[in-house]
């Protein structure tokens, strides 16, 4: 899924909340500057 797509920050969002219920103390953001929009 490509970020221009338009579910992209609703998956990501989702992605997020797992990720701060799961590991609370060491959640962040995600930095997806470092991934390539293929």
């Amino acid at each position: 899924m490509r970020r221009t797509d338009n579910r992209f920050w609703t998956h990501s969002d989702s992605l997020i909340e797992d990720y701060r219920k799961t590991y609370p103390i060491e959640a962040g953001l995600f930095d997806y500057n470092r991934f390539e929009n293929r």
